[in-house]
């Protein structure tokens, strides 16, 4: 069992000090996440595929109190799945779940990470099949992806601790083949969609094109910021909305598959220079994506949730990149009216 550095221990001391509980989620007009009352700075992980199957739900779920140790305060997870795995989900025509299991696994989820005083983005859609086993995660009408965003939206209505995303994988044509393209008109339709089942709840859409996430930014429907643009640093869009990117992906195709779980140096660089330039933001926020190691592994069955080793052939893993984040997890919080000054501190520290 890897020895945890003196940060990692001093976080592991807050997070069994602190009884954890996300009750509320609000978003400020200059663009900052509130959390319990208290400006939030978020550290994602995406883990799309894991409530595509019992055991993918119960590896992350139980991976989350090291989650919570290292930092990591928000997750990312598919109703359709990823590239660990892909799930049909809904009715052909939307309007209900068809596999509840992956409803009520998403529950699951949902409920583990607000007890550990974690956000999770929702993301509604995914493109394609995935995976040996998955499913062909398509609908058979455009009016269908509009039904399944209320569908969705009646599900999360009440919860304290989730923002829906329309898609995170709105790459160039990766929706070609669907009746649903997710131009930037049709994000804007699905968040008012959702919008009308569930004003209150967190939401957005984006694509790797910024021209279109501009668009969809100035949109009222939308109220965060999600986008996939390349690079390290957060782009730069209208002030106001929280700005998430909701895959950062670095180190090329082979990156955490071969052998699963090695990320060579330079491999690792990118996303050690993506948490150095977020560190300090206030209203921009980044979700890390590995393929090869939370999903999308050569063998799926094999996708891993917990954080592993070094991320080199003889210690495979991510714990490198929950170090990076344990470094500057706790060093900047930013600051909202009557909010007393907590600089050494995150709200995840703040005893309720």
């Amino acid at each position: 069992m890897r020895q945890l550095t003196p940060i990692l221990m001093l976080c592991a001391v807050f997070a069994v000090a602190t009884k954890a509980d996300v009750t509320s989620l609000k978003l400020d007009t200059a663009g900052r996440v509130i959390v319990n009352d208290q400006p939030a700075r978020l550290w994602g992980l995406r883990v799309a595929s894991a409530a595509t199957s019992d055991e993918s739900a119960k590896r992350l779920i139980d991976a989350l109190k090291g989650y919570q140790s290292a930092g990591i305060n928000l997750l990312l997870i598919n109703y359709q799945g990823g590239p660990g795995g892909s799930a049909r989900t809904y009715s052909a025509d939307g309007k209900q779940f068809e596999d509840l299991a992956v409803r009520d696994r998403t529950r699951r989820i949902l409920d583990a990470a607000a007890s550990h005083d974690m956000l999770v983005v929702v993301t509604l859609f995914y493109p394609r099949q995935s995976a040996a086993t998955g499913q062909d995660p398509r609908l058979l009408t455009r009016a269908a992806y509009l039904a399944a965003c209320a569908t969705a939206a009646a599900e999360l209505k009440d919860r304290h601790n989730v923002l829906i995303c329309v898609s995170d994988q709105i790459l160039p044509g990766a929706f070609a083949s669907c009746p649903m393209k997710f131009a930037p008109a049709d994000v804007i339709d699905c968040l008012k969609a959702v919008a009308a089942v569930a004003p209150n709840l967190p939401r957005g859409g984006g694509s790797s094109v910024h021209d279109q996430n501009l668009t969809i930014a100035k949109s009222d429907a939308a109220t965060v910021i999600f986008h996939l643009e390349p690079g390290a640093a957060p782009p730069r869009m209208p002030p106001g909305k929280p700005i998430i990117h909701c895959a950062f992906t670095a180190g090329g195709a082979d990156a955490g598959r071969r052998p699963q779980g090695f990320f060579a140096p330079q491999a690792r660089q990118p996303y050690l220079d993506m948490v150095e330039r977020y560190a300090d933001a206030t209203t921009a926020h980044a979700i890390a994506h590995f393929p090869g190691w939370t999903e999308g592994a050569m063998d799926t069955k094999n996708n891993r949730f917990d954080e592993g080793g070094q991320g080199t052939q003889d210690d495979p893993g991510l714990a490198w990149y929950f170090n990076a984040v344990s470094k500057h997890a706790r060093r900047h919080v930013p600051e909202v009216a009557d909010t007393p000054k907590t600089p050494d501190k995150s709200i995840f520290d703040n005893p309720k």
